[in-house]
């Protein structure tokens, strides 16, 4: 197994939103078993930028009244308002001939995400381009069977020229995972925090990073104004 860890499992459904995946925290009002309420204790934390409470709250709101629409018109089955507020569609929702495909992915959707709550999303990074809600970092409950780690959720939007905001990806399994095996507890931590390690504050760690070829210490690599985390998940 890949460096003697196991990257946290992701739901593989391809979303009306191509390129994105859900893995939901809760569903239905039941918490995932891995997680546990135990947030992220050590001093490494995500060094975003910060904006005042008030910009905050509104930026909080205004991306996830986005979410809630989008939601809301995958239900419906609403193509042309649920384009609207996708910054890029999958393959089966440009294809008419597909279009029942397409509608089941907008089920699977809005099954899955409905019941998402937004009070664990109250950390925001933006700037003119891009948007990023986020929750602190909750601790994997898989100590007995030796699995150790910390894991968030990030709902990823893209801005147009006019500040709308278009919904890129959602994933609540941003973080790490590994087996413990031989490690003493302190060498786990400092893995995981290898693991978790985001120098540049783009929501792409380290290692990952270096591995597709980015700077880890440059939020946007190739200067074109998206942040290395956001434009991974570009078709």
């Amino acid at each position: 197994m890949k460096k003697s860890f196991i990257t946290f499992l992701v739901l593989g459904i391809l979303l009306v939103v191509a390129g994105s995946s859900i893995s939901i925290t809760e569903r239905g009002g039941e918490k995932n078993p891995l997680l546990s309420p135990e947030l992220y204790p050590y001093d490494f934390s995500i060094l975003a930028p910060k904006l005042n409470s008030v910009e905050s709250n509104l930026s909080i709101n205004k991306a996830w009244n986005t979410f809630r629409k989008y939601l809301e018109y995958a239900s419906l089955h609403d193509l042309p308002n649920l384009s609207r507020l996708s910054h890029q569609l999958s393959s089966a929702c440009k294809d008419e001939s597909r279009i029942e495909e397409c509608y089941s992915r907008m089920d699977n959707v809005y099954s899955i995400a409905k019941d998402i709550s937004s009070t664990n999303f109250r950390n925001v990074a933006e700037d003119d381009k891009q948007l990023v809600l986020y929750t602190d970092y909750q601790k994997v409950d898989g100590e007995e069977a030796g699995i150790y780690g910390w894991t968030r959720a990030i709902l990823i939007f893209t801005k147009d020229s006019e500040g709308n905001l278009k919904i890129l990806a959602f994933n609540n399994a941003n973080g790490a995972i590994l087996l413990k095996g031989e490690r003493t507890d302190k060498e786990v931590k400092a893995r995981l925090e290898e693991m978790i390690s985001d120098k540049d504050n783009d929501f792409y760690p380290d290692e990952e990073e270096t591995e597709a070829g980015n700077d880890p210490a440059l939020r946007d690599t190739d200067g074109d104004g998206w942040w290395d985390g956001v434009e991974r998940y570009f078709e």
